[in-house]
Protein backbone atom coordinates (compact mmCIF):
# COMPACT_ATOMS: atom_id res chain seq x y z
CA UNK A 1 0.00 0.00 0.00
CA UNK A 2 1.27 3.54 -0.66
CA UNK A 3 1.36 5.56 2.38
CA UNK A 4 0.81 9.91 2.35
CA UNK A 5 3.55 9.94 4.86
CA UNK A 6 7.09 8.14 5.60
CA UNK A 7 6.30 5.46 7.71
CA UNK A 8 8.80 4.90 10.67
CA UNK A 9 7.52 2.28 12.96
CA UNK A 10 4.71 -0.20 12.18
CA UNK A 11 2.70 -2.62 14.50
CA UNK A 12 2.05 -5.63 13.16
CA UNK A 13 -0.50 -7.85 13.77
CA UNK A 14 -1.67 -11.87 12.71
CA UNK A 15 -4.57 -13.75 13.81
CA UNK A 16 -3.32 -16.86 13.49
CA UNK A 17 -5.81 -20.29 13.90
CA UNK A 18 -2.75 -23.28 15.15
CA UNK A 19 -5.16 -25.87 15.12
CA UNK A 20 -3.37 -28.22 17.95
CA UNK A 21 -0.17 -27.30 17.39
CA UNK A 22 1.71 -25.45 19.97
CA UNK A 23 2.94 -22.30 18.34
CA UNK A 24 5.83 -19.56 20.33
CA UNK A 25 6.74 -16.31 19.10
CA UNK A 26 9.77 -18.71 17.44
CA UNK A 27 7.58 -19.90 15.22
CA UNK A 28 6.34 -17.10 13.39
CA UNK A 29 8.22 -14.13 12.35
CA UNK A 30 6.30 -10.67 10.87
CA UNK A 31 8.28 -8.12 9.26
CA UNK A 32 7.10 -4.71 7.60
CA UNK A 33 8.77 -2.64 4.32
CA UNK A 34 8.44 0.64 3.79
CA UNK A 35 10.76 0.58 0.13
CA UNK A 36 8.61 -1.90 -1.77
CA UNK A 37 9.88 -4.64 -0.16
CA UNK A 38 13.55 -4.16 -0.88
CA UNK A 39 14.30 -4.16 3.08
CA UNK A 40 12.47 -5.52 5.76
CA UNK A 41 12.20 -4.84 9.26
CA UNK A 42 11.63 -7.71 11.66
CA UNK A 43 9.13 -7.03 14.69
CA UNK A 44 9.61 -8.42 18.51
CA UNK A 45 6.73 -10.49 18.71
CA UNK A 46 4.60 -11.07 21.78
CA UNK A 47 1.20 -13.30 21.56
CA UNK A 48 -1.02 -10.32 22.80
CA UNK A 49 -4.48 -12.57 22.96
CA UNK A 50 -6.63 -15.75 22.37
CA UNK A 51 -9.69 -15.60 20.41
CA UNK A 52 -10.36 -19.04 21.70
CA UNK A 53 -8.27 -22.38 21.96
CA UNK A 54 -7.02 -22.41 18.31
CA UNK A 55 -6.44 -18.80 17.34
CA UNK A 56 -3.96 -16.73 18.95
CA UNK A 57 -3.14 -12.86 17.75
CA UNK A 58 0.79 -12.16 17.59
CA UNK A 59 1.77 -8.97 17.53
CA UNK A 60 4.90 -6.22 17.72
CA UNK A 61 6.43 -3.44 16.69
CA UNK A 62 8.67 -3.23 13.52
CA UNK A 63 10.90 -0.10 13.56
CA UNK A 64 11.71 0.68 9.91
CA UNK A 65 13.81 4.06 10.47
CA UNK A 66 17.13 2.32 9.01
CA UNK A 67 15.69 1.66 5.68
CA UNK A 68 15.69 3.93 2.98
CA UNK A 69 13.04 6.31 2.92
CA UNK A 70 10.17 4.98 1.26
CA UNK A 71 5.97 5.03 1.03
CA UNK A 72 5.67 1.92 -0.09
CA UNK A 73 4.27 -0.04 2.53
CA UNK A 74 3.90 -4.25 2.56
CA UNK A 75 4.12 -6.90 5.24
CA UNK A 76 5.37 -9.91 5.66
CA UNK A 77 4.64 -12.91 7.78
CA UNK A 78 7.47 -16.40 7.74
CA UNK A 79 6.26 -19.21 9.39
CA UNK A 80 10.35 -20.96 11.13
CA UNK A 81 8.47 -24.79 11.80
CA UNK A 82 7.27 -27.11 9.88
CA UNK A 83 3.84 -26.62 11.83
CA UNK A 84 0.51 -26.52 10.52
CA UNK A 85 -1.17 -23.06 10.75
CA UNK A 86 -4.01 -21.05 9.11
CA UNK A 87 -3.20 -16.87 9.13
CA UNK A 88 -6.80 -15.94 9.54
CA UNK A 89 -5.35 -11.93 8.75
CA UNK A 90 -3.00 -9.80 8.96
CA UNK A 91 -2.69 -6.33 9.81
CA UNK A 92 -0.01 -3.20 10.07
CA UNK A 93 -0.88 0.71 10.89
CA UNK A 94 2.11 2.48 10.56
CA UNK A 95 3.34 6.01 12.00
CA UNK A 96 5.81 8.66 10.95
CA UNK A 97 9.48 8.85 11.75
Amino acid sequence: MVLPFVPGYGYVSALINVGAETITTNDIKLYMSRDYGTNWAGATLTISGTWDASNKLFAGTAIMTNQPVGTNAMIKLTSNSNKVITVLGVAGPCSAE
